[in-house]
């Protein structure tokens, strides 16, 4: 089975789950974030700062250094919604009026899921054990391209 990294919550997802969504707005916000531009762009940034992380535990405390890479990284994940939004021609207003309403209807428990896992990405703890897993992973890379002579 394939698995693809999932960028907004730092989870692996098999690249064949779909994220149903009954709410049409929350099933495009989904699509819109899963999209290889958005993929790349936020995978990019776990990559490139991942070497922060080289060494860290999870969950021990962190500095002011890790504490400004996640501000940044909120940053980008605002940028990433405001692009939608634009797209939808929606203000942050209006959408949030939208998601407020799927949170009070019983109908709608699949998007509100999808939202809270998507806005988990802005979760610090979420953040470093997404950071900590990729700096893990590069090193187990590193080790396997020396062991190759790479």
């Amino acid at each position: 089975m394939a698995y693809r990294s999932c960028w907004w919550r730092g989870w692996y997802f098999s690249s064949h789950t779909k994220l149903e969504s009954s709410d049409l707005v929350v099933a495009r916000l989904v699509a819109f974030c899963d999209q290889e531009e958005v993929e790349a762009m936020l995978s990019g940034f776990v990559q490139k700062h991942a070497a922060s992380f080289h060494g860290v535990e999870a969950d021990e405390e962190h500095g002011h250094e890790v504490h400004e890479l996640f501000k940044s990284y909120e940053k980008v994940f605002e940028d990433v919604i405001a692009t939608f939004l634009r797209q939808e021609k929606l203000s942050p207003n209006e959408f949030f009026a939208h998601c407020r309403a799927l949170q009070r209807s019983p109908k709608h428990e699949d998007a509100t899921g999808n939202l809270q896992l998507l806005l988990s990405a802005l979760d610090f703890e979420a953040f470093c054990e997404l950071m900590t897993r990729e700096a893990i992973q590069t090193q187990i890379a590193l080790k396997e391209a020396e062991d190759m002579g790479l």
